[in-house]
């Protein structure tokens, strides 16, 4: 099994940031790989799925390469007062990936997935990017975001990340998972959702 742990440079985020990606062993000079890019949860970050999962049995198993991103407590959004990191996850990361590592271009060989927060992020930008995604898997995510919104423990982050405004903006907006699904245009992706 191979992996990278390291530290990329962000043109939408504006500084450096940590990846991981594993890739198969079975890894020949011509191959091109599916690929799951892997989305951390609120408290977590871009160690949690290398250490504290299977992943690396799913890599070889499957033949898989597993791209896991850190985006601190951003909720996949580019941020109202803070980094881009819709923007990285959704177009710049993808772009990097197939550039350096040996990942298949179709659609049909990329999927996103992620808990909790990340189940949350992996649903938005699949529904608005299912040109790129072919499936994607939420995990215990925080599916209901408007919802959420109204939950007091989150007030901090949820106006660094939408706004002063963001009770009223979020339901019925861009990042209004239901919203989403009922506006989504080209071919629809597969969606997993488990608690």
């Amino acid at each position: 099994m191979a992996s990278f742990r390291g530290t990329i440079r962000s043109e939408a985020l504006k500084m450096k940031t940590k990846l991981t990606v594993i890739i198969p062993d079975t890894l020949q000079s011509t191959d091109c790989y599916p690929v799951v890019y892997l989305l951390h949860g609120l408290s977590g970050n871009a160690d949690d799925w290398s250490d504290g999962s299977q992943i690396w049995l799913l890599a070889k198993a499957y033949n898989l390469i597993f791209v896991i991103p850190e985006v601190q407590r951003s909720f996949y959004t580019d941020m109202e007062f803070g980094p881009a990191y819709f923007t990285y996850i959704s177009q710049e990361l993808p772009a990097l990936c197939k550039k350096l590592f040996p990942i298949s271009p179709k659609r049909e060989d990329t999927y996103i997935m992620g808990l909790s927060m990340g189940g949350y992020g992996a649903l938005k930008i699949a529904l608005k990017n299912p040109d790129v995604f072919s499936g994607a898997i939420s995990l215990s995510g925080v599916l209901n975001i408007a919802k959420s919104a109204e939950d007091v423990t989150w007030d901090r982050d949820f106006t660094l990340i939408w706004g002063e405004d963001y009770k009223n903006a979020l339901p019925g907006s861009e990042d209004d998972l239901f919203y989403l699904t009922d506006n989504i245009k080209g071919e629809k992706p597969r969606i997993f959702i488990s608690c």
